[in-house]
């Protein structure tokens, strides 16, 4: 019977410390859950709060970039503005210089009386004999394109000083059969 209750008794310490090491394994089982659980609540939290700063970022961003495309948008139309401003104060100006310019082409040149054809002998006998002189006083090595355009000037300035037009200056000329 000793034998039998040192049976009893082995197999009662057996059951348990079998019990509590099944015991021992629940509870570390039961922390490592709790330790995991935790872990991942805190990087659940981290992780939200990260985007929760980005979110706000974003929007600060998107702020920033409407106000400054505003601000762009309002200095770009002040500035279309003020350019629309001058290039219509320019278009009057040019308007106002060319009634000018119409209306001294339909007035007789100051100083002339009369047209050129009609005027005295004497004053068309001067005229061509100045522009006679002027061409005279060319440089003979001018190529053509030179000649052209000082024999322009010349018709100019003698037009100016004996206050007629060129065309009248051209006409006196072709009737003069001068064809420089």
């Amino acid at each position: 019977m000793k034998k039998l209750l040192l049976a009893v008794l082995l197999l009662a310490l057996l059951a348990g410390v079998s019990y509590l090491k099944v015991k021992r394994d629940q509870s570390g089982s039961a922390d490592a859950f709790e330790k995991g659980k935790q872990s991942s609540e805190s990087e659940n939290l981290a992780s939200k709060a990260a985007a929760d700063s980005l979110a706000d970022l974003l929007k600060q961003t998107q702020l920033a970039w409407s106000d400054s495309v505003e601000t762009q948008s309002k200095r770009s139309q002040g500035i279309r503005d003020s350019l629309l401003a001058e290039i219509a104060g320019r278009d009057s100006t040019l308007a106002a210089i060319a009634g000018e310019n119409e209306t001294l082409a339909a007035k007789p040149e100051p100083g002339a009386s009369a047209t050129a054809e009609s005027s005295s002998p004497k004053r068309q006998h001067e005229i061509l004999a100045h522009y006679k002189q002027m061409v005279k006083k060319l440089p003979s090595d001018l190529s053509n394109y030179e000649r052209r355009v000082a024999l322009k000037e010349i018709r100019h300035e003698t037009a100016r000083k004996f206050s007629i037009s060129t065309s009248q200056l051209d006409s006196l000329r072709k009737d003069n059969n001068l064809n420089f």
